[in-house]
């Protein structure tokens, strides 16, 4: 989807780490449009899952600032953004395996008025067809693909403005990477704005707005999917060969 001319999350000077004095995110700077799809590629350790983390308030940060909207965010903490419009889905735990597809859903929409919850989870299955299919199915006996796609129809209960996706594709097969590759891009079409951190550069690269490379904590090239792509420097040092597989990031 193309960006309106408001940029929706701004990160600047942002440090943060897991421990004291030992900083991942050294001077991270990000802006997000609103509707946009960016992706933050770069090596493992790089900072990708932190600045994910402290932009959602898992993590605090010790420098800079962060604002959604208008609005001061930085270390505030996630029960409050996800009232202020934002969803994070993490890479593994993301699903609770013993309630079924439509209980998930409803667990996402806590914070909503009970009248609503069910047209917004109609909503979801038709955003995400799979869903309704096994809206009775317990979450444990989905496959992978299907328990981050009903990951992230449980972040999209609360109707966030923006929603940040860390690793989905990690560890599954090419076909299912390509089907949950396909329902991003329908949740960012039906005008979600999404960060998309990902170890499959390429993938990520070919269908985002704009993406952001981070080294060592730092914001190291910035631009559109495709101009990163096809970037000589960026593919040398982060893209590799012709073709990246999914892999954890333990950063």
């Amino acid at each position: 989807m193309a960006p309106t001319a408001d940029i929706l999350l701004r990160v600047e000077g942002v440090w943060a780490g897991y421990l004291p004095d030992l900083d991942i995110l050294q001077g991270v700077n990000l802006e997000v449009y609103r509707g946009e799809l960016v992706t933050l590629i770069g090596p493992n350790g790089a900072g990708k899952s932190t600045l994910a983390k402290t932009i959602f308030g898992l993590l605090t940060p010790r420098q800079g600032t962060i604002h959604l909207a208008d609005e001061a965010i930085g270390g505030r903490p996630p029960h409050e953004l996800v009232r202020l419009g934002m969803a994070y889905v993490p890479q593994i735990a993301n699903v609770f395996p013993s309630l079924t597809v439509a209980e998930n859903l409803e667990m996402g929409a806590y914070q909503s008025r009970p009248a609503g919850v069910a047209n917004r989870r109609t909503q979801i299955y038709e955003l995400l067809p799979l869903l309704g299919q096994r809206h009775r199915q317990r979450a444990g006996t989905l496959s992978g693909g299907e328990r981050q796609m009903l990951a992230m129809g449980r972040a999209l209960m609360a109707n966030p403005q923006v929603l940040i996706l860390d690793e989905p594709s990690a560890a599954l097969s090419p076909k299912l990477v390509d089907e949950v590759f396909a329902q991003i891009r329908a949740i960012n079409q039906a005008g979600v704005t999404i960060i998309l951190v990902e170890q499959n550069a390429r993938k990520a690269l070919k269908m985002a707005d704009r993406g952001y490379v981070l080294e060592n904590g730092r914001d190291r090239f910035t631009g559109s999917g495709p101009s990163l792509l096809h970037d000589p420097q960026v593919a040398a040092l982060y893209l590799g060969g012709r073709h990246d597989s999914p892999s954890p990031e333990g950063n």
